[in-house]
């Protein structure tokens, strides 16, 4: 599996369901299932039946996308849920930051609702960005190895599931 220094989890890990995704955050059909699955899948984080971790999985076809990851990160080492609604951020602004470069600029201004330190911000970027694009290239292999082809790529307690059936699946496996 990817580094857990690369996944951002959240959720009681002793819950009845564990959710694990692969993402990339210049995907459009990522954007698609996370708006489709993430106030389900916060409520149920909220009644303590769902674990969640996201692995960053960025593909070629997104060249960007590797850069919002790290900028993800570095809002999560701000703020512990500074990653979630760095996410939101994201997948919602993705058009305006997708295919531009330089890229880096876009992606701190996406997140200037979040009230981050904006220095503080960049220097993590500036500071984590050599070891984390290589930490992150390095856990793409060991996923690629692991059969991971896609995104968004989600395990529901184990079991590959399509991120249109998330909502389903896991209310079953609630019931």
């Amino acid at each position: 599996m990817a580094s857990s220094t690369l996944a951002w989890s959240v959720g009681a890990t002793e819950a009845t369901v564990t959710v694990v995704e692969m993402v990339d955050l210049g995907c459009p059909v990522c954007a698609l299932a996370h708006e489709a699955n993430r106030h389900s899948i916060k409520a149920q984080i909220e009644a303590g039946q769902l674990h969640y971790t996201s692995f960053p999985f960025p593909l070629p076809s997104h060249p960007n996308a590797l850069e919002a990851a790290l900028v993800a990160h570095c809002a999560d080492k701000q703020n512990p849920s500074g990653h979630w609604e760095a996410k939101d951020l994201l997948y919602s602004s993705q058009s305006q930051w997708n295919q531009q470069y330089p890229v880096l600029n876009l992606l701190v201004a996406a997140l200037a609702p979040l009230d981050l330190d904006q220095g503080d911000l960049r220097h993590c970027i500036s500071e984590a960005g050599v070891s984390y694009r290589a930490d992150l290239m390095s856990s793409r292999l060991r996923l690629i190895y692991s059969g991971v082809d896609r995104t968004p790529f989600i395990l529901v307690n184990g079991e590959v599931v399509a991120w249109d059936m998330v909502r389903s699946h896991v209310a079953r496996l609630l019931e």
